[in-house]
């Protein structure tokens, strides 16, 4: 039986109840890094999805000279796959390339099976990926694995070893250059194999290297699976942006949260309205949960006509954007603190049930 952290607590001694309190220290420290971890791994896998995506918007050296241009954001998220970031799509001859971008890599075995994986479902779900981009895809998709320059050469050797057809770009961020990563000569053998790709001009482009001319542009601001705690921060931050100027500051509507995600994710993703709304529900939810919005019509049922605000010191997008990342990894890590206490604490004191260890 699940009993709440003060219950339990309640019916301790002085003794036991200050044994509880240390571990819960331990563990709400523990879970605040995993939580600050967790947020910073999902900032950096976005700061990756646009280094990788800046090289095909309209204007960059790739789609002048390919034809293939940033045409599709997680696109089989709307039906419940997650895999591969992006897609690239050349109109010319309807041919797609699907990208995995990763900011680090601890298990290079289990990246490859997952990889495998994702290739399997992609040609399975084909069907729905050409009714998210509107347009026949030619066969084969190509696969590409966009990950740091220092891990390259291992991602590639592993693909290798699974015979994986997938393309593994380097990119080193801190001088802007990406590049198809191979140590084989045997270009015919590679491209077979799907380790180059059969574009010729995008292959001889990418196996020079190419420098981004765009680093400072965020074509992706949001991913539809990104950590919640990204989403508050963006959502809250146009909010801002928008609400800066009225009277009313910083208030804001169910619409508005559901406006925004439509907004800049409903171009490349094939998201539906429900898709909308369930993410926009989450995320006015969780926001009211950790006290990052505030709910000032709450004798109002109805959700669409409420009025919300964003909690906090609203001096400018910096500080509310701390307020938000504070507050969410705060709430969070004594929530679930509190839930491993208590078993840490059972464990240690060899206590089974609530008054077992009375007897």
């Amino acid at each position: 039986m699940n009993v709440s952290f003060d219950d339990f607590k309640g019916n301790l001694s002085q003794e036991e109840k200050d044994l509880l309190e240390k571990i819960l220290q331990d563990e709400t420290r523990r879970r605040r890094r995993e939580l600050i971890e967790h947020c910073e791994r999902d900032q950096k896998h976005l700061e990756i999805v646009n280094f990788c995506a800046n090289f095909f918007t309209f204007g960059q050296p790739l789609e002048k000279e390919t034809g293939y241009v940033l045409a599709l954001v997680e696109p089989l998220y709307s039906i419940g796959v997650k895999n591969f970031d992006l897609g690239f799509f050349k109109s010319q001859n309807s041919s797609l390339i699907l990208a995995e971008c990763k900011s680090s890599v601890s298990d290079f075995s289990r990246l490859a099976n997952d990889l495998n994986d994702a290739i399997r479902v992609t040609n399975e779900r084909k069907p729905d990926i050409e009714n998210v981009l509107g347009n026949k895809i030619s066969d084969p998709i190509e696969f590409a694995l966009c990950l740091p320059a220092l891990e390259a050469n291992d991602a590639y050797k592993q693909v290798v070893k699974m015979q994986i057809p997938v393309c593994v770009w380097s990119a080193s961020q801190f001088d802007g250059k990406m590049k198809c990563f191979t140590t084989s000569e045997d270009t015919a053998a590679e491209i077979q194999a799907g380790r180059l790709h059969r574009d010729g001009n995008l292959d001889s482009l990418l196996g020079r290297g190419l420098v981004s001319k765009e680093r400072a542009i965020r074509p992706i601001s949001i991913l539809p699976s990104s950590h919640i705690c990204t989403l508050l921060v963006h959502v809250s931050g146009l909010i801002y942006r928008e609400s800066r100027l009225k009277t009313k500051y910083c208030e804001f509507q169910y619409s508005d949260i559901f406006a925004i995600l439509a907004n800049e994710l409903g171009r490349m993703t094939g998201l539906s309205d429900a898709d909308f709304e369930k993410l926009a529900t989450n995320i006015l939810e969780v926001g009211l949960r950790k006290g990052i919005f505030a709910d000032l019509n709450p004798d109002v049922s109805e959700i669409a006509r409420k009025i919300f605000n964003i909690s906090g010191r609203k001096t400018n997008f910096d500080v509310i954007k701390r307020n938000i990342e504070e507050n969410y990894v705060e709430h969070n890590a004594i929530e679930k603190a509190k839930s491993d206490a208590i078993d840490q604490f059972r464990k240690q004191t060899g206590a089974t049930t609530l008054n077992s260890f009375r007897s």
